[in-house]
């Protein structure tokens, strides 16, 4: 896969994808959902507190939004970074994108068609999915991010190199770089370390 592709591909497929899952279904059953939905729940499952739908589009869209823009700064930046850091980033904005959407999917699916917020409950095992899809697409996004080119991060100690050239002389300066938190992890799998 080529870096416009991956830069494409986290910057505006993952926040279109994540925008279609959520919003979709919102716009479909919006006429049957509650004048309130349900958005806090007690530890048993309960539900406690509520916003109204306006309310509700407002905060998972300000997540997808948040989420969706540091993947967008991920992918067509051209930040100084140390190399672990589009991987991290890319993880974090998409994990955010996505619970944003997710959370408005519930919504719009578990209380389609309730007449009163406070008879919503969810179970833990809902819970968990939730948390695990948007781990899902952060780890996509991760993915993607660690396969994105980054400036490197300069150290004060180092010496900036220069050099002469006369007129149609050129030089290429090749180093490799790696991801350096993929390798910890890749040998701790293996009990290296």
């Amino acid at each position: 896969m080529n870096t416009k592709t991956v830069r494409n591909l986290l910057g505006i497929g993952l926040p279109v994808a994540t925008l279609t899952v959520g919003l979709i279904p919102y716009l479909a059953n919006r006429s049957e959902l509650p004048s309130r939905v349900a958005a806090h729940f007690t530890t048993s499952g309960a539900a406690d507190g509520s916003l109204s739908l306006t309310a509700m589009l407002i905060v998972t869209g300000v997540l997808w939004f948040v989420g969706s823009a540091i993947c967008a700064a991920v992918a067509f930046g051209r930040f100084t970074m140390d190399d672990y850091t589009p991987p991290v980033a890319a993880f974090g904005g998409a994990f955010v994108a996505a619970l944003g959407a997710v959370l408005l999917l519930h919504t719009s699916i578990e209380q389609r068609g309730v007449a009163d917020w406070q008879l919503v409950s969810v179970g833990w095992a809902t819970i968990l999915l939730i948390l695990l899809a948007s781990l899902g697409v952060g780890t996509i996004g991760a993915a993607l991010g660690q396969r994105l080119p980054f400036v490197a991060a300069v150290a004060d100690d180092d010496i900036a190199l220069t050099m002469e050239l006369s007129p149609g002389q050129h030089v290429v300066w090749v180093k490799t770089m790696t991801q350096r938190w993929v390798a910890v992890l890749m040998l701790r799998r293996r009990n290296v370390i």
